[in-house]
């Protein structure tokens, strides 16, 4: 489905970033896109928006012929790693405090920018509030915990925190014995004033934070070839502290170290050279396995033309007799 949001983003000047293996499209401070490969070429795309200091993912919107694997991944590694933001999360996982409504779409129809959508927030506010099922607190230094009803005689509390806008609450961390039914439970929580303190809450297990990527990593076979190069300039000075006073044990000993690493080293060529032979050989198969689905695919919709074209002739041929 497109929708406005999608339309704004023709008219606007890109900046990609990488983030993970997406590709992020930027048009202003607010409105971004997502894209993202999967198997056999096609892409997938999405909108995505800044609000404060976190990138909310919308679901994707619609899907196109791309290319395959390594080429996108080639075209991410030329890109520069996201740090707009320190966190993400998706709008799914996300709910309106007013409706109880995941917030799905919430940002595609949205006329604010990111900055207003954070700034909803108050923590001045401190008090006891009602959110669904939870009861939220906020102390007069900021700190917010929250409890729920989890069983007979037993209240179940945790810790949270408001960021961009947006209230999280935290894993379960204690457990309140006190002797409460659930009626009486929920008869003290509807008296509470209603949480309006942010525009939005979640779960703290669904924001994520953006780690800092490597750019130049160091391949494995350089690594095994530094380890086995520093293990084997170790060994040979324990065995310089600990040598024989006897010149000829010495040089035997010295040979037999050499055959010994010539062994190891051959050992570990051998090695990377089947690995890097078998990691030929699958991205070799898979992207064999790409390309005739692709033509698969174009060889059907050629026979489907066909089809179509002979049938047009019959029914003509038909009406004139």
């Amino acid at each position: 489905m497109k929708n406005n949001a999608d339309l704004r983003a023709k008219s606007m000047q890109e900046k990609q970033y990488r983030l993970g293996d997406q590709i992020i499209t930027g048009y202003d401070d607010f409105f971004y896109t997502w894209e993202v490969n999967l198997a056999m070429g096609e892409h997938r795309i999405g909108n995505c928006f800044v609000i404060g200091d976190i990138l909310i993912f919308e679901p994707w919107t619609h899907q196109k012929e791309g290319c395959l694997q390594l080429e996108f991944s080639e075209r991410l590694k030329k890109l520069p790693a996201w740090d707009i933001t320190h966190y993400y999360c998706a709008s799914a996982n996300l709910r309106d405090v007013g409706t109880g409504q995941p917030l799905t779409h919430f940002f595609n129809t949205g006329q604010h920018g990111g900055q207003t959508y954070a700034g909803l927030s108050r923590t001045d506010d401190h008090g006891i509030f009602r959110l669904g099922r939870y009861k939220v607190s906020i102390e007069e230094t900021g700190a917010v915990s929250w409890q729920r009803y989890k069983r007979p005689d037993c209240i179940k509390g945790g810790r949270g925190f408001i960021k961009s806008g947006i209230l999280f609450l935290g894993p379960g961390e204690y457990d309140v014995h006190e002797n409460m039914s659930k009626k009486k439970w929920h008869a003290n929580l509807g008296v509470l004033p209603k949480w309006d303190n942010t525009f939005a809450w979640g779960r703290q297990n669904f924001l994520h934070r953006v780690e800092p990527q490597v750019t130049a990593k160091i391949p494995f076979w350089q690594k095994n070839y530094k380890k086995t190069a520093k293990k084997q300039s170790i060994q040979a000075s324990k065995q310089r502290h600990h040598a024989e006073p006897d010149a000829r044990k010495t040089v035997s000993s010295n040979i037999g170290q050499q055959k010994t690493s010539w062994q190891h080293q051959g050992s570990i060529q051998w090695e990377q050279g089947v690995k890097r032979f078998s990691s030929l050989l699958i991205g070799s198969f898979r992207m064999t396995c790409q390309i005739l689905f692709i033509i698969l695919k174009k060889a059907v919709d050629v026979l489907g033309f066909i089809m179509n074209f002979f049938n047009k002739m019959i029914r003509k041929r038909g009406k004139r007799l």
